[in-house]
């Protein structure tokens, strides 16, 4: 993965689709970590966006909090997107 958060996204689908394919029976269980920092130079163009995060999710099939339904995400217009855009990343300077 080239960014943390779609590397986020990415594990959460994966992990959702794994989830489901066991379906109620088998009870998987499986747990999406992610982080990700930016730190910048002082006075620098992305110093105001420097800054750092992370958490933690556990995914199962019947969840106690949160539930993530099976369709999320339309759209009616095609969007192309630079494989190197990103807000501010060093990789990208």
């Amino acid at each position: 993965m080239t960014f943390a958060c779609i590397g986020a996204v990415d594990a959460l689908h994966n992990t959702l689709d794994w989830v489901a394919r066991g379906g109620v029976e088998e009870d998987r269980i499986g747990i999406v970590v992610f982080s990700d920092n930016a730190k910048y130079d002082l006075e620098s163009a992305g110093e105001y966006t420097q800054g750092a995060g992370g958490g933690a999710l556990l995914i199962r099939h019947n969840p106690r909090l949160i539930s993530i339904p099976d369709r999320w995400g339309v759209s009616t217009h095609l969007y192309t997107i630079s494989s190197n855009l990103d807000v501010k990343s060093p990789s990208n300077q």
